[in-house]
């Protein structure tokens, strides 16, 4: 495992959770019957249930990204937000 530097805590994960970008995945998954239900548990992200599914893989990766941004780890010319 390579470490990029990025750390992170529950309050990082309830600050984006208030983001635009993270509302909108939210509705979309709910809208199909699915719940994102994540955590932060010793710098990782962890599904709080056993089965996951594509929104709450698109909202771990957009976590990540708007981190990676945050804690300028990757260039921001590559992160913009599309959503």
């Amino acid at each position: 495992m390579h470490p990029i530097g990025l750390n992170s805590t529950q309050k990082d994960l309830d600050l984006f959770s208030k983001t635009k970008g993270a509302t909108s995945l939210r509705t979309k998954a709910e809208s199909v019957n699915q719940a994102i239900d994540l955590e932060i548990r010793e710098n990782f992200i962890a599904d709080k249930k056993k089965e996951t599914h594509s929104y709450e893989a698109s909202y771990a990766a957009a976590f990540i990204r708007s981190l990676l941004y945050l804690q300028n780890v990757y260039p921001a010319i590559l992160l913009s937000d599309r959503a």
